[in-house]
């Protein structure tokens, strides 16, 4: 028996009650639900109420352990933005901004280009994410683990380029970690529009 639309909206509105507050985390979580009550509901012989209590007292404490843990938000995060580095359109990027960085900026013969996309980016880095931590707290009002927790991680990695290849020094920085922090704020921008979207789809 599939569920309507208002017992996967009571599903979703239980678990932002209990604390699930990320709405990526939320929508696999309802689906995740709804397909194992459904089962129940054919198989058990249960109305929607019976089988949703019934699965809840068995399962909840397993369905929410890691919510709201530190080190398995930000792991989870992580791998799912990995994932998405090896689709095909990251891949095409990464070769077009390889082929760039290392055959057609050299061509001009001028440090002033690497300069301009060495502080282009930190202004991009800083703008964007002023724009998605005012879009998620005030405009939409809805966060999303799997671009909030990485955006911190990608954060991490971009200063960590700063600071270990000579970003703020007169020396030239180094042409792959120029390229890997520009490839990796592309890849993060297209998760982030591309998990919006998604979500959004799913939104109850």
């Amino acid at each position: 028996m599939k569920l309507t639309n208002s017992q996967i909206q009571f599903i979703d509105r239980y678990l932002q009650n209990s604390d699930v507050i990320f709405v990526d985390v939320r929508a696999e979580m309802t689906d995740h639900i709804a397909s194992a009550i459904e089962a129940k509901i054919t198989n058990e012989n249960l109305d929607f109420d019976d089988a949703f209590k019934t699965y809840m007292i068995q399962n909840k404490k397993s369905l929410l352990a890691n919510n709201g843990k530190f080190f398995p938000q930000y792991f989870a995060a992580f791998i799912n933005f990995t994932k998405t580095l090896y689709q095909p359109f990251n891949l095409v990027l990464a070769a077009i901004l390889y082929i760039a960085f290392h055959y057609g900026i050299p061509l001009l013969h001028s440090e002033i280009v690497f300069e301009t996309i060495k502080k282009g980016l930190f202004l991009s880095v800083f703008i964007f994410f002023i724009v998605q931590f005012v879009y998620s707290f005030f405009i939409s009002k809805k966060r999303y683990l799997y671009v909030e927790k990485t955006g911190f991680i990608l954060v991490v990695i971009y200063y960590l380029n700063l600071f270990t290849n000579g970003f703020y020094s007169e020396k030239m920085v180094s042409v792959n970690s120029l390229f890997l922090s520009v490839f990796l704020f592309f890849a993060f921008v297209i998760h982030y529009i591309k998990t919006i979207k998604k979500f959004k789809k799913l939104a109850f």
